[in-house]
Parts: C-alpha cells; structure tokens; sequence
C-alpha cells in the first residue's frame, strides 16, 4: 500500500490520477503545508532501504556529504511552522485570474 501524503496542488492532483488509473494501493493522508506538516520523516527511509543494499549505500552516502550533515544540524531550527496570516492565506489560496483576489 502507498501513502499519499498530499496537499490540493496540481501535481499532487496528476500523483492522485496516476495511482487511480494504474490500480496501484494507496491510501491519502492529508497534509496541511501551511502547518508546516511536510516535514520528512528519514526513519521510512531507513526502513525501505534495509530491504535494498545498493538504496542503503546511496543513503549513507547523501548522509556523508557535508551540506547534509549541516542540513540535519540545523533541522530543529527549520522546522518551526511557517506563520500564516488571514492576509497570507488569501494570497496563497483561492486567487484567481480573473477576480485577482
């Protein structure tokens, strides 16, 4: 079965019809990314790769590079919710073309 964590957004809408169409399993787990609820989660990683030596390696190996370790040094740090305000909201969501609202 595949979790779809998914956010309304025209790429998670073509995610959606492709695991319709192709008869995959899935189940959709909401995610509010105006919460900051996108977060990744490395512990599923770690649980696909066992299964998989040379996806095991390709992991240690991005964990191993400099940029990454400073990355997860300062994740804490990044991952404190974004403040939405009714102002950014509109700005974000439910704008359109032709109201311009």
């Amino acid at each position: 079965m595949i979790d779809l964590y998914y956010w309304p957004t025209p790429n998670g809408h073509k995610i959606t019809q492709f695991l319709e169409e192709s008869g995959l399993p899935h189940r959709i787990v909401p995610v509010d990314i105006s919460k900051g609820e996108q977060s990744l989660d490395r512990s599923l990683g770690d649980a696909i790769a066992g299964h998989f030596p040379a996806l095991r390696r390709w992991f240690d190996a991005i964990a191993a590079r400099p940029a990454t370790v400073r990355a997860y040094e300062r994740e804490a740090a990044l991952k404190t919710p974004p403040v939405v305000t009714d102002d950014i909201r509109k700005i974000l969501f439910g704008q359109t073309a032709v109201t311009g609202r």
